[in-house]
């Protein structure tokens, strides 16, 4: 590694990523640690920490059936010894960055495409449209990335 201590993570910015049911589990041990803060980005939204790490909800799947880190029923051990648990699900901490995890895009392509509405024609509705990709996430360092399995939250 170069750089930085091969006992530290890359650089970058550090986010903890889960369900609703996930991240209000970590915020309430952040609370109980003193470690929990509440800040607010230059848009005007809240940022929610546990230390260094930013906390984030990735949200519900686009139909809101259920969320993009499913809370299921499974056989954590994969031996069918025990039995299934219900109420699992995973959490996931990344680091952001050049170094560490980050987006990227075809070469010699737009990352995003826009196609804006005719404004010189009269109506309140317009209707355009934005293309995103292709674009891939690329782990340059897999010390960036973590997940913990089959964590009980219901």
């Amino acid at each position: 590694m170069t750089g930085h201590d091969a006992g530290e993570l890359p650089p970058g910015v550090k986010a903890i990523l889960g369900n609703t049911d996930s991240i209000t589990r970590v915020r309430s041990i952040a609370r109980r640690a003193g470690t929990y803060t509440e800040t607010k980005d230059e848009l005007g939204r809240t940022v929610k920490r546990y230390g260094d790490w930013v906390l984030e909800d990735i949200g519900d799947r686009e139909d809101g059936a259920s969320p993009i880190i499913p809370i299921e029923t499974r056989d954590p051990d994969g031996a069918g010894g025990g039995g299934n648990i219900t109420g699992l699900t995973d959490l996931y901490a990344v680091t952001f960055g050049i170094d560490s995890l980050h987006g990227a895009s075809k070469a010699n392509s737009p990352l995003m495409r826009t196609w804006l509405p005719d404004f010189s024609t009269a109506g309140a509705v317009k209707t355009g449209e934005v293309q995103l990709g292709p674009a891939a996430i690329v782990l340059k360092n897999t010390r960036s990335a973590a997940v913990l399995r089959n964590l009980k939250v219901r």
